[in-house]
């Protein structure tokens, strides 16, 4: 009886799954700019129209290359718009000393905004961007050395924030720094201050957050602020708010200022 040889196949089937390329890119800077402006306000148009202005002022060049000015057009072309007698500044107040607790509080009573509040401010908070020479893409990974494309954004926004102020203003800062609750190289001392535009504003609230009353505000810088104010005409009044008191007032349905 003849044998005959037995062989064996194997059959390999090689399944190609598709993923969706969103799964695969996680999307670009440009993704996430305009998914925060669409959250901020659902236009569209105006998002891209945002976003083309916006890229302008730092594609193709070095970080150091892009100042305040380059972000001119961008803040003319949308201006503030909230009531001008609802701005509220912040300085020195760290996430720990509780920057997250002022943007609760805003959020909140909704009688002040901050710049963080504000269209442009909500869609670029805690991003960071920049470009490169003879590159027309937008990079993540930047240079912090002073100027750069994130910090002349907030420059510029801070200073179109302030000319837009009126009536009375209110600012925010930590009274439990261990030296002085206001630093002279602050965007609030160095560009807010002196774009407060008079008659237009006639008065200045500085509220310290603390930890316990301490009498903050007898400190030198608020002395020094008060002053500059003084020469703008601008009224002056400090008080200290601890950080539970501002908290409780947060959690209940009290009307107005928690000061």
């Amino acid at each position: 009886m003849a044998c005959r040889n037995s062989f064996t196949f194997t059959f390999v089937v090689v399944v190609l799954i598709l993923v969706p390329s969103v799964l695969l890119n996680p999307g670009t800077f440009k993704d996430t700019f305009v998914k925060k402006c669409l959250a901020y306000k659902n236009e569209p148009k105006t998002c891209e129209k945002m976003w083309v202005t916006f890229q302008k002022a730092y594609v193709g060049k070095q970080s150091k290359e892009v100042l305040p000015a380059n972000y001119e057009t961008l803040l003319k072309d949308h201006p503030y718009t909230h009531p001008c007698d609802k701005t509220m500044l912040w300085s020195g107040v760290s996430r720990e000393a509780g920057r997250d607790l002022v943007h609760e509080f805003t959020a909140t009573k909704k009688i002040y905004l901050t710049l963080e509040d504000t269209w442009l401010g909500k869609t670029l908070d805690g991003l960071s961007w920049c470009g490169k020479k003879n590159s027309k893409e937008t990079f993540t990974a930047c240079e912090k050395e002073k100027p750069n494309p994130v910090f002349s954004f907030w420059v510029k926004a801070s200073e179109k924030m302030a000319q837009y102020a009126c009536g009375e203003v209110t600012v925010m800062l930590d009274g439990s720094r261990r030296e002085q609750p206001l630093s002279d190289k602050s965007i609030l001392v160095a560009t807010e201050i002196p774009n407060l535009q008079t008659p237009k504003v006639t008065k200045l609230m500085v509220v310290l957050l603390v930890k316990k009353n301490e009498n903050q505000c007898n400190k030198q810088t608020l002395k020094d602020l008060k002053k500059k104010l003084d020469e703008k005409k601008i009224a002056y009044s400090c008080k200290e708010v601890t950080e539970t008191e501002f908290r409780n007032c947060i959690n209940t349905k009290t009307l107005g200022p928690c000061w």
